[in-house]
């Protein structure tokens, strides 16, 4: 057994399910901290894992950075030094190998707009995946992370699509990763085809196609999806618009506009134009949350891109950064 006075930073994959039932069986709800984030490949269910183990203990708040933890190499000797009262009242984070780390390409580039001791927000360029994959091993943001934050995991606590640009943040250690999971609060800005009118809320649920792994349609059986927009401005071909979303699933914003009629410009695949732009005309401009150490609120924000704004030239917006009260809808 090892006690680290300030380590809050070595997380690991675990069965969620099982784990729960075991600390029920035990009765250690409340005495035995496990934080733990899962660090698999994109589309795993990282999230939910994450999310549960917080939900184990019922005093998580007191993981917090700085405080001494007892760090345990496997879940069931965590469990015997919990059962024999040698915690001490300290949390116990059980410890695995981290994931093979992401290789380095020190030629990409991409801007941070923001950068605190425990993340950093990135303004992700058009065209750039998030994560590596089978297509995409060298040139992702996880690839520019592993360059310029050497010893650090990639921990992405938000995403985009490839061809989506904006703001997106990366958190430096695990417990920032988990605390901020499904806390940020995101505007995104996209320019539809044709003459959108009024405000609204999309809510049509979400399936994939049956004929593609990759795009999505609204359907009956999908999950629940929902969407918020107001109409910002008009050009003679285009609409620009501005979103927030309730729900996070894949496509979301693309395809419950292109199920209204008013495909996103740029957007081939759900039947947008590309007669003026060369890709999805999609950008998370503004991000909102509370930082998980100070609990102070913070924002950041990235103006959208050249060319969506030459599509709809009268749409001036005003790209100063403001606190979401300022920005609700």
């Amino acid at each position: 057994m090892a006690i680290y006075p300030n380590i809050y930073q070595t997380l690991v994959p675990c069965p969620i399910v099982e784990l729960r039932g075991y600390l029920a069986a035990c009765g250690l709800k409340g005495r035995l901290y496990a934080y733990l984030d899962y660090n698999g490949p994109t589309g795993t269910s990282r999230d939910s894992v994450a999310e549960g183990m917080l939900a184990l203990a019922a005093e998580k708040h007191k993981l917090l950075p700085g405080q001494p933890i007892i760090e345990a190499a496997s879940g069931s000797f965590a469990m015997a030094l919990a059962l024999a009262g040698r915690t001490a009242g300290h949390p116990v984070v059980l410890t695995m190998p981290e994931q093979e780390g992401l290789e380095p390409n020190p030629a990409l580039y991409v801007p941070s707009v923001l950068e605190t001791a425990h993340y950093i927000v990135y303004d992700k360029p058009t065209g750039m995946p998030v994560h590596p994959s089978a297509r995409h091993r060298r040139d992702t943001l996880g690839n520019y992370f592993a360059a310029s934050m050497p010893g650090h995991t990639f921990r992405a606590v938000n995403r985009l699509d490839r061809d989506t640009s904006g703001l997106c943040m990366i958190a430096k250690d695990a417990y920032t990763a988990s605390a901020l999971q499904g806390k940020l609060e995101k505007r995104y800005y996209a320019v539809l085809c044709g003459h959108l009118t009024g405000d609204g809320t999309i809510s049509a649920p979400i399936a994939r196609t049956e004929a593609s792994i990759i795009t999505r349609c609204v359907r009956q059986d999908g999950k629940p999806a929902v969407t918020h927009y107001r109409v910002l401005g008009h050009s003679a071909d285009y609409t620009a618009v501005e979103i927030r979303l309730e729900t996070g699933r894949t496509h979301q914003i693309r395809v419950h506009f292109a199920h209204l009629g008013y495909p996103l410009a740029g957007d081939d695949l759900y039947g947008g134009s590309c007669r003026h732009i060369g890709q999805q005309a999609l950008h998370c401009g503004r991000l909102f949350w509370r930082d998980p150490v100070t609990k102070q609120a913070c924002s950041a924000v990235s103006p959208w891109r050249r060319d969506m704004q030459q599509l709809v030239p009268a749409v001036q917006l005003d790209w100063r950064n403001r606190n979401e009260e300022d920005c609700k809808f």
